[in-house]
């Protein structure tokens, strides 16, 4: 095991030497370039290093600072207004909610109208037979399994950014009870450029806990966003229930305060990091981080209800224990628009979700949304511009 670590030692070094000396990129061998650590900054090189590759981070490496004041970056309608005893809590805690958003009736409707939706076949936005992303096979599963692998990954991809082709999704996220909410965190321009729907059958398994800050952990070599400031509060997800969530039929479970850091995840052995079954590494992955059941709060809500949350939060959801009851949900991610979505790199190359062996995500039919206010910096490829700047008060 020792020689293990050194062994590991020194790869990492080389690798990491290599990834600092950009200069020298064009000299190598395009599959040694793939492999360079590039997303890492050295607080990630020196854990990985000491741990001798037991301790790895999965996103970028970074502490949330607090504000200078808790007082709403804006003056939004009274039904919306946060309290600064609110927004000292989300900084506190890493979520806010739940809050009613839409009656359970016009859930129901918006649950039924996304699974007619889905159940039309590829997605327009990353259609599978036309080249919208690739799934990477694995010699060392069955090929039943890793059949049915492959087609749950493009039901999740065809699930993916609908916002895109959708009125009622990309609605649904211009609704004032989340813009007007996300505004007085984050300021008065939202950008949304992620949504996806969480579909729980029955006797189905929960999601493992995570957190993320520049979704570094899609491919585990270069941020999928890049903020002005990373250690300032630049996105925020909404996550909203379609049907009840319930702890037996699945509902998130968060551990409050943990996300003010990033956590790495344990390796206590090589078989996690080695394997190729994409299964056992998402059942095995577990975070460097005091986690104790009682200390699981488990967000249960009624069907339209949603609530905030920061990635930054240790998340992941129950398992589904019921015996015929589904639980829906639909999440967005809302980012100020001074933050950058994609490289050049990845929109010519195309983005990798390496833990569910997906690569080269193309991206010609992404575009990121204005929900409310102005892009005023020109930084992404942008659907429409959905507002107008209000000129609100900026009050910090």
């Amino acid at each position: 095991m020792n020689q293990s670590k050194w062994l590991f030692r020194l790869k990492i070094a080389v690798a990491y030497t290599l990834a600092k000396l950009k200069f020298l990129h064009f000299l190598l061998p395009k599959k040694v370039q793939e492999q360079l650590p590039s997303g890492w900054n050295d607080h990630m090189f020196w854990t990985a290093f000491k741990s001798g590759g037991q301790k790895i981070y999965a996103d970028y490496y970074c502490q949330l600072r607090e504000p200078d004041c808790y007082k709403p970056k804006i003056v939004v309608d009274e039904p919306y207004q946060l309290s600064e005893a609110e927004i000292r809590f989300f900084y506190e805690n890493g979520y806010l909610g739940p809050f009613n958003l839409i009656s359970s009736e016009e859930a129901q409707s918006l649950k039924e109208h996304f699974t007619e939706m889905l159940a039309q076949g590829e997605s327009p936005i990353y259609p599978y037979s036309q080249g919208g992303f690739e799934i990477a096979t694995n010699a060392n599963s069955e090929s039943d399994g890793e059949s049915n692998f492959q087609q749950a990954y493009k039901r999740i991809m065809n699930a993916r950014d609908r916002y895109l082709d959708n009125p009622r999704l990309l609605n649904l996220f211009k609704n004032p009870g989340i813009t007007e909410r996300c505004a007085q965190l984050l300021g008065p321009d939202l950008m949304l450029w992620r949504t996806e729907f969480f579909v729980k059958q029955p006797g189905s398994p929960g999601t493992p806990l995570h957190q993320a800050t520049t979704y570094l952990s899609d491919d585990l070599k270069e941020s999928a966003v890049y903020p002005s400031d990373v250690e300032e509060l630049f996105q925020v997800t909404c996550w909203v229930a379609l049907t009840n969530a319930t702890k037996e039929n699945g509902c998130m479970k968060i551990l409050p305060g943990s996300h003010k850091n990033l956590y790495p995840i344990l390796f206590p052995n090589q078989e996690v990091g080695n394997t190729n079954d994409s299964r056992k590494k998402l059942s095995a992955l577990k975070i460097d981080y005091p986690i104790e059941s009682s200390s699981f709060k488990p967000m249960e809500m009624k069907a339209g209800q949603f609530f905030i949350l920061s990635e930054r939060l240790i998340h992941g959801a129950y398992d589904n224990i019921t015996e015929n009851q589904w639980r829906w949900a639909t999440n967005g991610r809302i980012v100020r628009p001074d933050t950058k979505i994609y490289s050049k790199k990845k929109f010519k190359e195309g983005h990798s979700f390496k833990i569910a062996n997906a690569k080269k995500l193309n991206l010609d039919n992404w575009k990121a949304v204005m929900i409310r206010g102005k892009d005023r910096f020109g930084y992404n490829r942008m659907l429409e511009e959905s507002a107008k700047a209000k000129g609100e008060n900026i009050l910090c």
